[in-house]
């Protein structure tokens, strides 16, 4: 069990002069000098799982979990862009239970059948079953399969976001949807693998065809809120290949071609890329208390927002030291040379550090 809380302050100011009287009212619509957000997050969890050996093919593990979100922001409350915003706040709870078996079907072929039953505070109980093979064609080739029904109720932000806030020489607009229904998707995967000595590769078909896909739809200029896409398609492929140099160095390569459209109108879907290119260099001392780290390069084209394609590329980089007794550092920096594209929200070089404590 744990419970985790997040606040966020912001306060911007773009510097510009203060006008007096109607003026300032008038422009501050259009241009706004200053604006604040502020929000709280908070998130309670239960969780609890075992394990039964069931002879000597079946694995069988089942659990159960409960949890609690609540968010409190500014960004609910609906107050006009400035320094003197309300707070409004909702919460969400839910509960799921499920079961999955491990069954060894003989030397060649393993299946994972697994359900899920959840409910949502808010919409109700949801069923979702899947299965997955495994079946070893020889000592370096694998074949895997899976499909299975998916649900995502709508978060906090998609149903009651009423956010007026100040982005530049603009104030966007974006209205959260009450009445959204949540996703529900059937998908199903075929992958091919190898691994033998130093190199190992990949090559996976993905189709999923969503019901009620939740996207942020523009209503006019920059302002938004979130729809259901009645009917999306979503398949693409994905590859992989890769060289070990040793026991710490590895070089990987990573290709995903993306085909995602409404499924009425045929129109691509917003907020992805067709193409996405990865190379990364990954280290791993594999010490107890060890050293880890990856340095990878991502190249995204015909990225879809808002009608139009971007491409882009970022550096970055991420590491882990562990200091024995459950508790290790992380940290890195995303987006190194501070690529900056505005109208898809990429802001630049972020880093962050932090420790974790396992006990």
């Amino acid at each position: 069990t744990y419970y985790n809380e997040l606040k966020k302050n912001s306060l911007i100011d773009n510097g510009r002069d203060l006008f007096p009287g109607m003026m300032e009212t008038i422009l501050g619509g259009m241009y706004p000098r200053s604006d604040m957000d502020r929000a709280k997050y908070s998130t309670w969890v239960t969780e609890a799982r075992d394990t039964m050996y069931l002879g000597s093919h079946h694995n069988l593990t089942f659990g159960a979990e409960y949890r609690k979100l609540k968010y409190e922001g500014t960004r609910l409350a609906g107050s006009p862009v400035g320094l003197d915003k309300d707070m409004a706040g909702h919460e969400v709870n839910s509960y799921a239970g499920y079961i999955e078996d491990l069954w060894q079907v003989n030397d060649k072929l393993l299946l994972v059948p697994s359900v899920r039953y959840e409910h949502n505070s808010q919409f109700g109980s949801q069923t979702t079953p899947k299965i997955g093979l495994t079946y070893n064609l020889n000592s370096n080739w694998r074949f895997k399969s899976n499909y299975g029904r998916g649900y995502k109720a709508p978060s906090i932000s998609e149903l009651y976001m009423e956010m007026h806030r100040a982005m530049g020489s603009t104030t966007v607009d974006i209205y959260g949807n009450p009445d959204l229904d949540p996703e529900k998707s059937t998908s199903y995967d075929f992958s091919l693998e190898y691994d033998k000595g130093r190199n190992f590769g990949k090559l996976t078909y993905f189709n999923n065809r969503v019901s009620n896909l939740i996207e942020a739809d523009r209503l006019y200029g920059t302002t938004y809120t979130y729809v259901n896409v009645a009917k999306a398609h979503i398949d693409g492929i994905e590859a992989e290949l890769g060289h070990r140099f040793g026991d710490r160095w590895t070089v990987k390569l990573t290709h995903n071609y993306l085909d995602a459209v409404n499924g009425r109108t045929d129109e691509r879907l917003n907020y992805r890329a067709k193409n996405t290119t990865t190379v990364q260099l990954l280290y791993d001392d594999h010490k107890e208390n060890g050293f880890s780290a990856v340095l990878w390069d991502q190249f995204s084209s015909d990225y879809r927002f808002d009608g139009q394609d971007y491409t882009y590329n970022t550096l970055n980089f991420s590491f882990r030291k562990k200091l024995g007794s459950g508790f290790s550092l992380y940290g890195g920096v995303d987006d190194i040379f501070n690529k900056k594209v505005d109208d898809i929200y990429i802001d630049g070089r972020m880093w962050r550090i932090g420790a974790e404590w396992k006990w």
